[in-house]
């Protein structure tokens, strides 16, 4: 996986769950099938609250997510990459779940881990007070 400049369009965080970007079709190049349509899959994530586009905008619907790729959550269970359903009909259903290849953000300090004591002051001595 490659990396990207933080934005949107990188992952944050391990499993993507925060993901936002406008990626639209898997790995395997295929176009993912919009969240809010049942055809050609038939699928149960049509909840904008099982999204991080609502966390992030609470006045967010299910077609501002098109068919981008995304790591919803129902029940508080992420899978471990974002992905999304694709649209070939001729691909079986137990494989139209696809991942999608979206590189990590270039941090210094990777969200959720723990930092060595000169990790920190190094860290704190960029901070400005004001």
């Amino acid at each position: 996986m490659t990396e990207a400049t933080l934005g949107d369009e990188c992952l944050r965080t391990e499993t993507g769950e925060s993901y936002v970007g406008h990626l639209d079709h898997s790995v395997s190049g295929t176009k993912c099938q919009e969240w809010s349509e049942s055809v050609p899959r038939d699928h149960s994530y049509d909840d904008i609250t099982y999204f991080a586009d609502y966390e992030k905008n609470e006045e967010a619907i299910i077609h501002d997510v098109v068919n981008y790729c995304r790591n919803p959550s129902i029940l508080s269970f992420h899978d471990v990459h974002p992905w999304c359903f694709t649209v070939d009909p001729g691909i079986p259903d137990k494989f139209a779940k696809e991942y999608c290849n979206i590189p990590r953000c270039k941090s210094k300090y990777v969200i959720g881990c723990f930092l060595s004591r000169v990790e920190v002051q190094k860290a704190m001595q960029n901070v400005i007070v004001s």
